[in-house]
């Protein structure tokens, strides 16, 4: 077997035998493989290992296309550059199957060679250490990264691939495409390495990234509470009589509620009513200030256990009513997760969940946690940190008026009251 760092495929024997030339003598040391078809690189594939491949788009009996269905097909972990006579559009068959660069002929050695250095070099993966999967997903999507997750768990493997912010591909065993990345998202302790140049995949991903980041969260959730059921039906369990012990058995049910209507619902909590810690007026003028951040579209307090909104603002497309309940829902397993995990004291203060268009933020009020204000924000016309930071601002100037109006034992008592909640939701 031999190792090459680059092999260029193309039926013009002078294009292949130039771009060597040129690349050598632009990277030292660089080990260069040639192919003049399709069929010749796959066979070379198939004893030799390669760190990149660069094949024109424009060859016959097998194209460009047809030679990279056949690496996703081999499931060739190879990045690809693609070289065409033609410009290659944003919405081309090849940079839909990933290849990691398209070059118009004539290529630009110099650029060429800039790119087969950066493939080369990249050395090992990265591992990501002190970020949360869910987390790193976000900022992925946030900064329009492309690249490649490869996670581990001491149960699991999978993978997820990310084009321009966008999950595309993700893979876990026999699960594909969406029921694999919820699969994935799911995951609390896993491994992450990531690789800046992906092979070649087919998409397969349908939903967006924060619908399956929350059904994702869910099926933590349904995970952890089956563990708790089976933990309990063990310490209760006592040994059954030998005549009937083949007639019991131990049956999990996982049950999750669904949120709120607003329009419908009706309040089953056992907590007290809300303290009147903030009048209708206050309220309105924290959302009207909630609405002024640059680029908000939509603002709303929300009472978190059943996430009905108490005021909205909204001029966007954004079902803000519709959304409060669901994300009120999030909330709540989130602060059952804090708590799973040990970090009582830790409490969730601000959540951020990210689509194509906007940016929804949700943090929690300290002056009456029993309740959180939701804000929307266009995504292109907004700075996210300033606008999380004046969300703070607003929500702590509303923490200490309550606190200079209300006596110290009804801070308190209302402190009690949002732990009630957590533990009821």
């Amino acid at each position: 077997m031999a190792a090459f760092d680059l092999l260029i495929v193309d039926n013009e024997s002078l294009v292949v035998d130039s771009l060597a030339a040129a690349l050598t003598g632009r990277i030292s040391g660089l080990r260069v493989a040639t192919a003049s078809s399709g069929v010749q690189a796959l066979d070379l594939l198939e004893r030799d290992e390669v760190k990149l491949i660069m094949a024109s788009v424009d060859m016959p009996a097998m194209s460009g296309k047809d030679f990279v269905t056949e690496l996703i097909e081999r499931n060739c972990a190879v990045p690809v550059v693609a070289m065409s006579e033609r410009p290659v559009r944003d919405d081309d068959a090849l940079v839909e199957l990933g290849v990691i660069s398209c070059q118009e002929k004539p290529v630009d050695v110099n650029t060429l060679a800039g790119l087969v250095n950066d493939v080369v070099c990249a050395g090992p993966p990265s591992q990501i250490r002190g970020i949360s999967l869910s987390g790193f997903a976000q900022l992925l999507e946030q900064e329009r990264k492309t690249c490649s997750l490869h996670l581990s768990t001491t149960e699991s493997v999978g993978k997820l691939i990310f084009r321009g912010g966008k999950l595309v591909s993700a893979a876990s065993g026999d699960l594909m495409g969406d029921e694999a990345a919820r699969h994935i998202l799911a995951w609390s302790n896993a491994r992450i390495q990531v690789s800046l140049f992906p092979q070649p995949s087919r998409p397969n991903i349908g939903a967006p990234l924060s619908k399956l980041l929350l059904d994702g969260l869910r099926q933590w959730d349904e995970q952890q509470s089956g563990r708790t059921r089976i933990e309990r039906g063990r310490q209760s369990s006592r040994p059954a009589p030998a005549e009937t012990s083949g007639s019991s058995e131990w049956e999990l049910q996982f049950e999750f509620p669904p949120p709120a209507n607003p329009q419908t619902s009706k309040r089953v909590s056992t907590i007290p009513p809300p303290l009147c810690t903030l009048s209708a007026e206050e309220i309105e003028v924290m959302v009207g200030a909630a609405m002024k951040i640059r680029g908000s579209v939509g603002a709303a307090l929300i009472e978190l256990a059943t996430g009905v909104p108490v005021h909205t603002s909204n001029r966007s497309l954004v079902n803000v009513a519709k959304a409060s309940g669901r994300f009120a829902e999030m909330l709540r397993i989130q602060s059952l997760a804090i708590g799973d995990i040990g970090l009582t004291d830790d409490a969730v203060q601000d959540v951020l969940v990210m689509s194509a268009r906007y940016f929804h933020i949700l943090r929690r009020l300290a002056a009456d946690p029993r309740h959180f204000l939701y804000l929307v924000v266009e995504s292109s016309q907004c700075n996210l940190a300033m606008a999380r930071h004046k969300l703070h601002c607003i929500e702590r100037e509303t923490a200490e008026r309550v606190a200079k109006k209300l006596p110290q034992t009804a801070l308190q008592n209302l402190a009690v009251s949002s732990d009630a909640s957590d533990s009821d939701a």
